[in-house]
């Protein structure tokens, strides 16, 4: 497992072998805010919700960034922030 640096948020989807269904939410409270994304009938894979999800937290949380690596199924979400004291 690679190292992350402080101030980074790794957080893992677990595929549960079940397929992803219609309605279901993926999401994450960052500062007070709920960034989320709904599955739909083209958000349907767990590639697809960590793309959008990263997306999301990049486009309406002010001073983060998410990347999603779909080889590992992680959303690396830095705090930009904090990265610029380091």
């Amino acid at each position: 497992m690679p190292k992350f640096p402080e101030g980074t948020i790794k957080l893992i989807l677990s595929e549960t072998g079940n397929g992803v269904t219609n309605g279901e939410s993926y999401g994450i409270n960052i500062n007070g805010s709920l960034h989320e994304v709904t599955t739909t009938a083209t958000i349907n894979t767990m590639d697809i919700v960590g793309t959008q999800l990263a997306l999301t937290i990049t486009n309406n949380a002010p001073g983060y960034n998410a990347t999603y690596y779909p080889d590992t199924n992680i959303v690396l979400i830095n705090n930009m922030m904090f990265l610029l004291y380091l």
